[in-house]
C-alpha cells in the first residue's frame, strides 16, 4: 500500500512541477508579448510597426529572448557584466553541433564607456525619492 501512495505523491509533484514550469513569469510574459505582436499583425494598419516593450529586469532572460517574436524590441535593465553574443551565423548541410552562441559582443560597462555611443544622465522621483539615472 505504500508503494501505491508513494507513485501517487511522485505523480503528483510530477504535474506540479510541470504546472510551475508552465506558469513561470518571464515564460508568461514571453506568450504575451508573441500575442500583442500577432494581434499587430492582423491589423493591416500596425503590420509593418516595431512593437517595443519595455521590461522589469526579471524579463531579461534567456527565455524571454529566445521567445521573441520577429519585429519586437525588447528594452529592459540587465547587469554590466552581462557576456553577451549575437546569433549564431546558418550553417545549413554543415557537419557537427549547431552552434549556440554567435560573436561575442562587448559588455553593457563596455558600451557605457565607449565615447561613440551617447550615455544620458538626468534625476527621475519616485515615491518622494531622487533617483539617479
Amino acid at each position: 500500500m505504500d508503494t501505491e501512495e508513494d507513485e501517487a505523491i511522485k505523480k503528483e509533484w510530477a504535474t506540479y512541477r510541470q504546472e510551475q514550469q508552465a506558469m513561470r513569469l518571464s515564460k508568461v510574459g514571453a506568450e504575451r508579448i508573441t500575442h500583442l505582436r500577432n494581434q499587430l499583425n492582423e491589423e493591416p494598419a500596425t503590420k509593418q510597426r516595431e512593437l517595443v516593450v519595455a521590461v522589469d529586469g526579471g524579463y531579461t532572460n534567456r527565455t524571454v529572448f529566445r521567445e521573441k517574436p520577429e519585429g519586437a524590441t525588447l528594452i529592459g535593465r540587465i547587469r554590466k557584466d552581462a557576456h553577451l553574443f549575437d546569433a549564431p551565423a546558418q550553417t545549413d548541410g554543415a557537419r557537427g553541433r549547431r552552434r549556440l552562441y554567435g560573436e561575442a559582443l562587448r559588455t553593457p560597462e563596455q558600451l557605457r564607456q565607449d565615447e561613440k555611443h551617447c550615455v544620458a544622465v538626468g534625476q527621475s522621483a519616485c515615491r518622494g525619492q531622487g533617483l539617479g539615472l
